[in-house]
């Protein structure tokens, strides 16, 4: 039987034929090493142009921050049998490194003690390269994702999602490698909103349109986000739509800067009218008091009897009155409305209107005036103390004021809880208000509608500023003859 003689090198050949690879061999006792020559060809040399070494290749070839690595897994390998593969860095003849992989494994003597050790080196370089460079552009997705809050995902509509960058799952609130089921996501969109963005997202798959959207999302722990959303069909090569593909980008910090602009624009606004409004009152009356005093000195100047001058003198001190009253008055208004620091404390409902009780309880008897209150709702709420005891006793002297000729007054105040809101409401059964003709006007200043003669037109204005200082609003309904109900929102 004729055998056939193969050397090393023939061997190594055939096992490594169609393999980039090279093959070593170390003797761990005497430190003698052997490299193939397909070895020497990846790295660039010619056969034994280096020396095959330990020392050459890990102190010659290896990169310097792969060599403590190599060293602990060869370590490992030779004390505790751990596998003995991985990646590195060699440095080739003309300078630059290549990856490898390296692996490997030792032969044992019979106490198990390692002897030998051979192994193969494998160009992955091209594999590797574009791995690392495949993980630097996911990281930097992820990141300036993360950053910027937009995150990259990828779906077919009905169905779950098969891709979301990490920015996505912070965005939705999920867990990282938790995709979102086509129902949550479905629920996620608030019911009002989910119809439109449904119909936008089969416009996009099944008729191929790119779709933009700005909705809110309702996350599992109740947080209420604002999102952009743009997505865009993957079509295969027929042309029919595969998936869908897409960012979402998180814009609740945007919508919340908007909102704000929104109310400071309306706030500017409204203190522009106030503005101009408290112009006009200034400005007509402090004319027209002045303009009386003028006249009314003319008219002293020329008087011919002692009589004349006592009365002239009198209608003076009557406009000095009048006087001091609109100044007092426009005083009150400016320190409402320039008023930057308000101090707010906790205030019982009962014990407020218990003082004002006590400070009409005159006009209380005499007109026989019923008043209901109920506080069980909301009996407390953070506010200035003077401008809430003013609210009240103005609303509840306006009632009484302008109660019906035919009948007693009957005042029902409560106080509830709307939209998370304190709330009080004032209702009474007087003369009643035509809302169509003198609405507008209502909480005008110096604006009266009954005739009464002490009406000055001035408390409902005050009113109105004291309660918008505080942040509130008032609504008003009135039914001439009937009554009119104020509703007092904190």
């Amino acid at each position: 039987m004729n055998t056939i003689q193969y050397d090393k090198e023939d061997v190594l050949a055939l096992i490594t034929k169609g393999v980039v690879a090279g093959v070593w061999d170390w003797d761990i006792e005497t430190g003698k090493a052997w490299w193939s020559s397909s070895y020497y060809e990846l790295l660039g040399y010619e056969p034994d142009e280096v020396e095959p070494s330990f020392g050459t290749f890990v102190d010659g070839l290896v990169h310097p921050d792969d060599r403590a690595p190599i060293q602990q897994a060869i370590k490992a390998h030779i004390e505790y049998n751990t596998p003995y593969i991985l990646e590195i860095r060699l440095k080739t003849k003309g300078g630059e490194y290549k990856w490898f992989e390296t692996s490997g494994s030792a032969r044992r003597d019979i106490n198990g003690k390692a002897i030998h050790m051979s192994g193969v080196i494998i160009d992955r370089h091209s594999k590797i390269t574009l791995r690392k460079e495949l993980e630097r552009s996911e990281y930097l997705l992820n990141e300036s994702g993360k950053i910027a809050k937009i995150a990259a995902w990828e779906f077919t509509p009905g169905c779950d999602a098969s891709y979301m960058s990490d920015a996505g799952y912070e965005i939705f609130g999920f867990e990282k490698g938790n995709l979102p089921t086509a129902k949550i996501r479905h629920e996620m969109i608030p019911e009002e909103e989910r119809a439109e963005i449904t119909t936008k997202l089969e416009e996009c798959f099944y008729h191929g349109k790119i779709c933009e959207t700005e909705h809110r999302l309702i996350l599992a722990d109740g947080t209420v986000k604002w999102v952009y959303a743009r997505a865009e069909p993957v079509l295969d090569k027929d042309g029919n739509t595969i998936c869908v593909r897409g960012v979402t980008q998180d814009i609740t910090e945007r919508k919340q800067k908007e909102e704000e602009l929104r109310k400071s624009y309306a706030t500017i606004e409204e203190q522009n009218k106030r503005l101009l409004n408290f112009a006009h009152i200034v400005t007509h009356n402090l004319r027209s008091h002045s303009g009386n005093l003028i006249k009314v000195t003319e008219i002293l100047e020329d008087a011919d009897t002692e009589e004349e001058r006592v009365e002239m003198t009198g209608y003076i001190k009557r406009l000095g009155h009048t006087l001091y009253e609109t100044i007092t008055n426009l005083n009150q208004i400016v320190q409402i409305q320039t008023s930057q620091k308000l101090t707010r404390s906790k205030l019982d409902f009962d014990k407020v209107y218990s003082k004002i009780v006590t400070v009409l309880q005159n006009d209380i008897q005499t007109t026989q005036t019923t008043i209901i209150t109920d506080f069980s709702n909301c009996k407390s709420i953070e506010s200035v103390p003077p401008y809430l005891e003013s609210i009240l006793l103005n609303f509840t002297t306006n009632a009484i004021k302008y109660r019906h000729p035919e009948r007693p007054p009957f005042i029902h105040i409560i106080t509830n809880i709307e939209d998370g809101r304190p709330t009080l409401i004032i209702k009474d059964n007087g003369r009643g208000i035509d809302l169509e003709k003198y609405g507008q006007r209502l909480f005008g200043m110096y604006n009266t509608f009954h005739g009464n003669p002490d009406a000055r037109g001035v408390g409902l204005f005050i009113t109105k500023n004291q309660v918008e200082a505080l942040g509130g609003e008032i609504k008003v309904s009135s039914e001439p003859n009937v009554g009119t109900t104020f509703k007092i929102i904190f």
